[in-house]
């Protein structure tokens, strides 16, 4: 049997009973015998949150719903509001770890690393790291996130 929880600030407005779970399911179910496509049951989710972030405040118009095929492979679609947003680079689902924004130190990285990696490549030297520039930019990343929490 198959269940939906919700969890967060925002799940009061889900009951686990109400008619929203009941449709997702058979949109579920429907997906995986190959009926409906995984970005429909995509759009519901963020149909869902949308009318959650409506009536509580906590919860951002935005997000990232992602999904796992029991056989293995899956996706993810980005979503502002009911509308698909396109993925940029280095768009990615966020990373936290002991505090740190893990995304945002590689994006930092590969921007400071990339000129010397494609000079070194094209002209067959030696890659030269300038870790005075990376430690600058390091200094630059926010400690805490701010009210957007971008």
């Amino acid at each position: 049997m198959r269940t939906i929880e919700t969890a967060g600030s925002g799940a009061r407005y889900l009951p686990p009973d109400g008619p929203w779970a009941r449709e997702l399911l058979k949109m579920v179910t429907a997906q995986d015998a190959g009926r409906i496509t995984p970005q429909a049951v995509a759009s519901t989710f963020a149909r869902l949150n949308n009318q959650v972030a409506q009536a509580d405040t906590r919860v951002g118009q935005r997000c990232i719903v992602a999904w796992r095929f029991q056989k293995g492979g899956g996706s993810q679609a980005l979503f502002d509001g009911t509308k698909e947003e396109r993925p940029t680079p280095f768009l990615e689902i966020p990373t936290i770890a002991t505090g740190l924004d893990v995304n945002a130190i590689a994006q930092m990285t590969v921007r400071c690393v990339m000129p010397s990696l494609e000079d070194a490549l094209r002209l067959g030297g030696i890659m030269e790291v300038d870790t005075e520039t990376i430690k600058a930019e390091l200094a630059k990343l926010p400690e805490e996130p701010d009210d957007t929490l971008i």
